[in-house]
């Protein structure tokens, strides 16, 4: 398998393992099926694997699959990213996932939605929690920043190094991250009521929280997938192979293209092939004999000489 196909069929597995991350980080739906005791509007979905409750397998390794599942398709959609912002923001989608796994592995020690005196502030889960935080908006912001600024080693002909790319929309996941960011923040922000002493719908907060996450998994998907298609397939891909966007690309340089200056007079140049001067007869048109002995030649075959 040659290394284009290879990249290919990585990135096409990475997709879809991020859009099966969207759906299992959103696992508080199990919540409508499995009867967990909790108030989904006023409890932190971690509750449902807290080290007490009857659940905690079920829900834990839920989360331990999303976690996994993350790890290994940003490590594969990594391979068709180019070095720059969106490698940098694929590997901040790896440590998200890391962190889940160490948020998994260490639990909230009782739910405080439903246990009295129990407190709300885990030290350990809540540090594990404000990782896996803030690894998340690292990657929105990473794809985000990778918008604006060219990748590094995929220069594009007629464009001076640093400058924009024509033509070319920039990462999916970065052009919605800076729509998508303040709400997936401002959500993320409205669930620390328990810990300033001012508890009530942080469970509402939570969970539209992670549904702008699993929002952000589809979106990478679909980076993934686009970053690993051929590059003359890509939409807006000016110059780069026969898809629209090297079509494109083509006709804008002939477009830009002006006609050849004229050599300089007794200036030597080289003959271009395929080219005939139009002062110098070419030798199709020439006479099979010279005008001058055409007569005496002919005379002479007729005679047999």
């Amino acid at each position: 398998m040659t290394r284009g196909p290879a990249r290919g069929a990585a990135s096409t597995v990475a997709s879809a393992l991020l859009c099966v991350a969207a759906v299992l980080y959103n696992d508080w739906l199990l919540q409508f099926f499995v009867t967990t005791g909790l108030p989904q509007a006023s409890s932190y979905v971690s509750e449902t694997f807290a080290a007490d409750q009857p659940h905690r397998l079920l829900f834990g390794t839920v989360e331990l699959s999303c976690a996994a599942i993350l790890i290994a398709a940003s490590a594969l959609a990594a391979r068709s990213a180019p070095w720059g912002l969106a490698l940098a923001g694929w590997s901040a989608v790896g440590v998200f996932g890391g962190c889940s796994v160490l948020d998994v592995l260490l639990p909230m020690g009782c739910a405080p939605s439903v246990e009295h005196g129990c407190p709300p502030d885990n030290f350990q889960h809540t540090t594990t929690s404000g990782l896996v935080e803030c690894s998340l908006f690292m990657s929105m912001a990473l794809f985000g920043l990778a918008v604006r600024r060219p990748a590094v080693g995929s220069p594009v002909p007629g464009r001076l190094p640093g400058g924009p790319v024509p033509g070319r929309p920039g990462p999916v996941a970065g052009r919605w991250a800076p729509y998508l960011m303040p709400v997936s923040m401002a959500s993320a922000i409205a669930t620390v009521g328990p810990y300033l002493g001012h508890p009530g719908g942080q469970g509402i907060a939570q969970r539209i929280h992670l549904v702008s996450v699993a929002v952000w998994f589809v979106l990478l998907a679909v980076e993934a997938r686009r970053a690993g298609s051929p590059p003359g397939r890509r939409e807006g891909d000016p110059g780069r192979g026969p898809g629209r966007g090297g079509r494109e690309g083509v006709r804008a340089a002939l477009a830009g293209a002006g006609p050849l200056a004229p050599p300089l007079p007794g200036a030597p140049h080289a003959p271009v092939p395929g080219y005939t001067n139009p002062d110098r007869p070419s030798r199709t048109s020439r006479p099979p004999w010279p005008s001058s002995d055409s007569g005496g030649r002919r005379g002479r075959i007729r005679d047999g000489q």
